[in-house]
């Protein structure tokens, strides 16, 4: 009988300590997966979408079946841009019977980022509205980032954003980023705001444009978007202030070749031709088809008044980029400098074309928006209303 009771107390003790054991793996998976939670909240607290899209895809992988999570993983893909996982994560949550209203809104969020189009107007309305709807502070990202894309194109095509139906999509795009500024008072949220109102500003006072970047490095002096919009609108105003910001990029991400190209082409301004061409040199080096680099090797090389050597260059990037007008001009100028005056003038004849159909395709472009436009002309109110 004792032996028997031994047993069962043996048992016990085995059953209480499995028991305990597989608590205490649960409490920690708990743990793990509410710490990996609070690392993706603070990823996007801090507009790291990247970075928070995998901490959410990980909390997945373990409880895939988090509805309210799914929904969030969705969101933060798309205001990624990861277009194509957004949509896997928001049908996966209609397969696991989300509900529909909040699936329904995050597609419309989804469409109009990926797309624009007129339905950016009622987002951008609804959000300035006495009502503004639950999720303003999502609509209104989307809202503000395709309006100035709209904006952008406009100007691109030759058309005043200061007065008519576009000059009220301005100020009424204006009023969303001060509700922003309002409502989003986080660091990195703030330093979108000045982001987004510089480049509103940019067309109409590149003072204020210039003074919102330089806000927003202050308060994150390593943002690196806001350091290369600041070289990159200072370009043509004070070649060595953007040259200063852009080694300070090209230090910190010496494989970028944006900033490399960029980089190569103010130190051309401000008259440092061999550095450029170093710089350029090391990008070929790593992507030999490179037309952008091409080409301004090209130009550094007629800086250097060595024109043979700048064909070379100019020819490579005519084919790898033959519709580009602008290798056409410089080849054109390459060429005229060689006495190949005949040749000079057939680039010329290109750059001149080329230039024009540019001009017509952005005019069609501008014919394929009508419908917003319209929608603006019909819809929007004066600022304020």
């Amino acid at each position: 009988m004792q032996g028997v009771r031994k047993k069962g107390v043996v048992c016990l003790a085995i059953c209480l300590v499995a028991g305990f054991v597989i608590f205490a793996n649960r409490v920690a998976e708990s743990r793990r997966l509410d710490a990996i939670i609070d690392a993706a909240n603070e990823s996007i607290e801090g507009r790291d979408f990247a970075a928070a899209s995998a901490h959410l895809n990980e909390y997945l992988a373990a409880r895939p079946k988090d509805i309210p999570i799914r929904l969030l993983a969705a969101q933060t893909a798309r205001r990624n841009r990861d277009f194509d996982i957004a949509r896997k994560h928001l049908r996966i949550y209609q397969d696991l019977d989300g509900p529909k209203e909040p699936r329904a809104r995050e597609r419309q969020l989804l469409l109009a980022q990926e797309d624009g189009g007129a339905e950016v107007v009622d987002l951008l309305e609804s959000c300035l509205s006495a009502t503004p709807p639950e999720d303003v502070d999502l609509a209104c990202e989307v809202a503000i980032e395709q309006m100035l894309n709209f904006l952008d194109s406009s100007v691109r095509a030759g058309m005043s954003i200061l007065e008519g139906p576009r000059g009220k999509a301005r100020d009424r795009t204006e009023l969303a980023i001060q509700l922003w500024f309002q409502r989003r008072p986080g660091q990195a949220d703030q330093v979108q705001g000045l982001i987004w109102r510089a480049n509103l500003n940019q067309w109409v006072n590149l003072a204020s444009t210039h003074s919102d970047y330089r806000r927003a490095l202050e308060i994150d002096p390593n943002h690196f978007k806001a350091r290369t919009s600041l070289a990159m609108s200072l370009m043509n105003y004070d070649a060595r202030e953007a040259t200063q910001h852009l080694e300070l990029l090209h230090q910190r991400v010496p494989s970028d070749q944006h900033v490399s190209i960029q980089l190569a082409i103010s130190r051309r301004n401000i008259g440092e031709f061999q550095g450029a061409i170093l710089l350029l040199d090391e990008v070929l080096l790593r992507t030999p088809d490179e037309p952008n680099a091409l080409l301004e090797r090209g130009k550094a090389a007629l800086d250097l008044d060595r024109p043979a050597e700048a064909e070379r260059f100019l020819r490579q990037a005519l084919d790898r980029a033959p519709n580009d007008p602008f290798v056409h001009l410089a080849l054109s100028r390459c060429l005229l400098l060689s006495g190949k005056e005949s040749q000079g003038r057939h680039h010329e004849q290109r750059y001149t074309e080329l230039s024009s159909e540019q001009l017509r395709a952005g005019e069609r472009q501008a014919e394929a928006q009508r419908e917003m436009r319209k929608k603006m002309e019909l819809g929007l109110g004066p600022p304020g209303t």
